[in-house]
């Protein structure tokens, strides 16, 4: 690693550390608000704690009213204050999300009684892991499977990756189970992304699934048009892969009070995808939309749209 990579690296941990502690504190101030001015009501806001992903956090800024990911979506269909309090970081794979330092943020922040209690915990998490720059990992070369769709996923590199996406997941669970037992947990499980070739910003960020596809020998879009559908039923195959490991994962023990939002299929794959893996402003609204019913389900009128 260069000395200026070094350097990058430094300032956007530091600028990463600064938001989320802006974000606390703001979150500790509304949230002693509410408490004073919502005492003897009847029907209190609902305090959440949103961790995760880009889905969660994306970092593109908002144009005028349109909200830019699923929580900023989400206050705008529900009444929310304080607003979710965001950990959520773009980028986060879950083995980074529940790795040493970012686990204990969120233990520390369950514990600190001026945050909490939460109601609920919001999770995204996977999608980096699945989907993301080792997306070549889990495929097989063309010529190795006659170029095959249904042959196209190593099925031995993605049980591995599954299995620590799992463990995590369960570490999760056991978190909430210690320091929050009376949050409920909200997952989700994406949605079928296409390899378009999209990236953030013109290149600034990915794409992720095309180049993996290149690499493995599976075609190129200028190449071959049907590519968009066979590269979404490979992408397809491989997200069915990761809900079947959520509602895996909510059948252990000790997993109760959690809902799994079905998020897939939700999307228009033409109209609802900005690039290879986040939604527009119309799709995040949309995925959004679906954990407002999964709140209304288990909190009621607490979580009523506006």
């Amino acid at each position: 690693m260069t000395a200026s990579t070094l350097d990058a690296y430094r300032q956007l941990q530091q600028q990463i550390a600064s938001d989320i502690a802006e974000r606390k504190a703001e979150h500790k101030r509304r949230l002693s608000d509410v408490r004073r001015n919502f005492a003897d009501a009847r029907v209190k806001p609902l305090n959440l704690l949103a961790v995760g992903d880009s889905w969660f956090d994306y970092p593109v800024p908002s144009q005028g009213h349109l909200p830019t990911d699923v929580i900023v979506s989400l206050e705008h269909l529900i009444d929310l204050d304080p607003a979710p309090l965001k950990l959520a970081h773009y980028g986060d794979a879950t083995t980074t999300l529940l790795g040493t330092s970012k686990r204990d943020r969120l233990v520390s922040t369950l514990q600190d009684k001026d945050h909490g209690p939460f109601d609920a915990i919001l999770f995204s998490g996977g999608g980096n892991d699945l989907v993301g720059d080792a997306f070549r990992f889990w495929l097989n070369d063309a010529a190795s499977v006659a170029r095959v769709a249904d042959l196209a996923v190593n099925e031995a590199a993605l049980t591995d990756i599954l299995s620590i996406v799992r463990r995590a997941y369960l570490d999760l669970i056991d978190v909430r189970n210690q320091y929050a037992p009376n949050a409920y947990l909200f997952f989700h499980q994406y949605d079928f992304a296409t390899p378009t070739n999209r990236s953030v910003c013109d290149g600034l960020v990915g794409p992720w699934l095309h180049p993996s596809f290149v690499d493995r020998g599976w075609t190129t879009l200028e190449v071959d048009p049907g590519f968009f559908v066979e590269g979404r039923q490979i992408v397809t195959a491989i997200l069915h892969r990761f809900s079947g490991l959520l509602f895996d994962v909510v059948s252990m023990p000790g997993a109760n009070n959690i809902v799994i939002v079905e998020t897939q299929g939700t999307l228009n794959p033409d109209a609802d995808w900005q690039n290879e893996l986040h939604p527009t402003h119309d799709g995040f609204a949309k995925i959004a939309r679906k954990f407002q019913q999964a709140l209304q389900s288990v909190f009621k009128e607490r979580a009523a749209p506006r």
